[in-house]
């Protein structure tokens, strides 16, 4: 539990973007309970933006990811039966 959405860490992944230039990330969803992936997904969200971006050249040329895809998993525990002692 340590993931500290700062400037730091944010530069770190908008220059990761633009050295890899991806096509699609995948990230936590921002409705979650740890606050390590609720700051792996604003970290995200914000460094995909800037990556895109003219800013901060320093960090590589501008790369635009198309794509951004966040998960919620739910599981269905209908058919589960609970045994307590």
């Amino acid at each position: 539990m340590n993931l500290v959405n700062d400037k730091e860490i944010l530069k770190k992944c908008i220059k990761i973007i633009r050295q890899e230039k991806p096509e699609t990330i995948f990230t936590h969803c921002p409705f979650d309970y740890h606050r390590d992936h609720i700051n792996t997904h604003f970290i995200s969200v914000e460094a995909m933006w800037h990556a895109g971006e003219p800013v901060a050249v320093e960090l590589g040329e501008p790369w635009n990811t198309p794509f951004l895809y966040y998960y919620f998993i739910i599981i269905d525990i209908t058919d589960v039966e609970v045994i307590s002692n």
